[in-house]
């Protein structure tokens, strides 16, 4: 597992993308499709050798899907899916993901009401932090979060940088970088 890597990329001769991990010329694949058929973004790979990616396709009625989903070579794990209308509509970047296997994303819900970072299937439930909620002295602004592939530790916090509706601020707003914590089951 040292020094491997995960890429997005795909085979010869037909071109079928797929993810990867490997080193030096010596790659598993951990999963592949036909041609033109489905698209990976991304990964990202944890010290246990767990993949995180955005994996989009059509469903066999149709309907296009894009889910963030785990694998170590064998089943996917679906973490989030835009396939249920309670859920999400679209992730706004790929997943990070800890030495936990804990993994969280950007995304905007089906129903335009919450755009923010979840650590899950369930919008509410699995909500890190969204559009209008309040720090310090500020409102998250819409659309203003930015979240990466490093952006979640072992102990499950949360990094991220947003724009803050803030009165108090100079020009009515600013810029902050944000540890969220998680909550402790008691402490609601």
């Amino acid at each position: 597992m040292q020094g491997n890597i995960a890429v997005s990329d795909f085979l010869q001769p037909d071109f079928r993308p797929g993810i990867f991990v490997g080193q030096q010329g010596k790659f598993r694949t951990i999963i592949s499709a036909a041609p033109f058929t489905e698209q990976f973004g991304q990964p990202v790979l944890n010290v246990k050798g767990t993949v995180a990616f955005q994996w989009s396709f059509f469903d066999d009625n149709g309907n296009f899907i894009s889910t963030i989903v785990t694998s170590k070579g064998g089943p996917l794990t679906t973490i989030a899916s835009t396939a249920s209308a309670s859920g999400y509509g679209f992730f706004r970047s790929g997943p990070a993901i800890n030495g936990k296997d804990e993994v969280a994303f950007a995304a905007l819900t089906a129903d335009f009401t919450l755009d923010g970072i979840f650590t899950g299937p369930d919008p509410v439930a699995d909500r890190v932090v969204v559009s209008g909620d309040t720090i310090g002295a500020g409102t998250v602004a819409p659309s203003s979060i930015q979240f990466c592939q490093g952006g979640i530790n072992d102990a499950g916090e949360v990094a991220f940088i947003a724009m803050l509706d803030d009165p108090t601020a100079q020009f009515g707003f600013r810029f902050v970088v944000v540890r969220a914590e998680p909550l402790i089951e008691n402490q609601q």
